[in-house]
């Protein structure tokens, strides 16, 4: 599970520090532009789709509730939403986000932990 969760948190990271003002403006607009709206719940959608196949094996032991729950959970707490609050209003740097959000990773998904 560890490797998996350096990885995924990793990747979502990167991601997000390499579209930040594109995602700002998007989000933005969203509110006004319908198909931007459109995109951003496609593009949250495909993102709970990695959380499923990335974590798979530790989902497939959870009920289908539990399993939805997590994936949500995930989902949401790698989000650029979540990241950019992380940056902007909690001054954290990417060091500090991947530390919190591997750490909350594998609680939630260590069944042991």
């Amino acid at each position: 599970l560890a490797p998996r969760v350096t990885t995924f948190v990793d990747a979502r990271v990167r991601q997000h520090e390499a579209t930040g003002p594109m995602a700002r403006f998007m989000r933005s607009r969203a509110l006004e532009v319908s198909e931007v709206d459109a995109t951003l719940h496609r593009l949250r959608a495909t993102q709970a789709d990695q959380v499923r196949l990335h974590f798979d094996d530790e989902l497939a032991a959870l009920t289908r509730a539990r399993r939805d729950d997590v994936v949500a959970t995930v989902a949401t707490l790698t989000s650029f939403e979540a990241w950019d609050q992380c940056v902007v209003d909690h001054e954290r740097t990417g060091a500090q986000i991947r530390r919190a959000w591997s750490t909350a990773l594998t609680r939630l998904l260590d069944p042991a932990d």
